[in-house]
């Protein structure tokens, strides 16, 4: 009875964590030419241990008629990587194409990003901050603010407009 009692415990306090656990899906609209950066939390900290998978086919997330299991199918996971001790990624070798890539780690809200990857674009670090599984922060990524000659944070503009007007947020149900 009490083993019975223990795995029914625990069946529902995953499902509770599961249930807890957010996917947000962004698209950055200009391209890549290389994958790097660093994650934080939402107060900056840096984020170990975060698991990075590339997955091809990132079209499958318009489709609102697939589930989230359906959609995986259909995807192939093309690389991966973890964060380190400071936070910092980077994912090398991807061919000309678009990707998702996806930013999980136990106690945070999943971040699933749609990339373009073209060896002509530019390099840049990309910050990516991810949101606490029981609220806290929006989720993000864009290019990381470059520090100036005097320490001071500059942000970095592209061709007179702001890094995050690179980045929209794909209509429908979080999942």
């Amino acid at each position: 009875m009490f083993v019975l009692r223990a795995a029914l415990t625990c069946f529902f306090l995953v499902t509770a964590c599961v249930a807890l656990n957010e996917r947000t899906i962004l698209q950055h609209t200009e391209p890549v030419n290389h994958i790097k950066g660093k994650i934080v939390d939402p107060a900056g900290d840096p984020i170990f241990g975060v698991d990075i998978v590339v997955f091809t086919h990132p079209e499958l997330w318009l489709d609102e008629s697939l589930s989230t299991v359906q959609r995986r199918e259909r995807q192939t996971e093309v690389a991966t990587t973890t964060s380190d001790e400071n936070g910092k990624f980077a994912l090398k070798g991807l061919r000309k194409g678009a990707y998702e890539l996806e930013f999980s780690r136990g106690g945070f809200n999943t971040l699933s990003v749609i990339v373009t990857v073209d060896s002509s674009a530019p390099s840049e670090k990309f910050c990516v901050v991810l949101s606490i599984s029981s609220g806290g922060g929006e989720p993000s990524f864009s290019p990381c603010a470059k520090r100036g000659k005097k320490g001071a944070i500059e942000e970095e503009r592209k061709g007179g407009s702001d890094a995050s007007a690179s980045l929209t947020e794909l209509e429908g149900p979080r999942l």
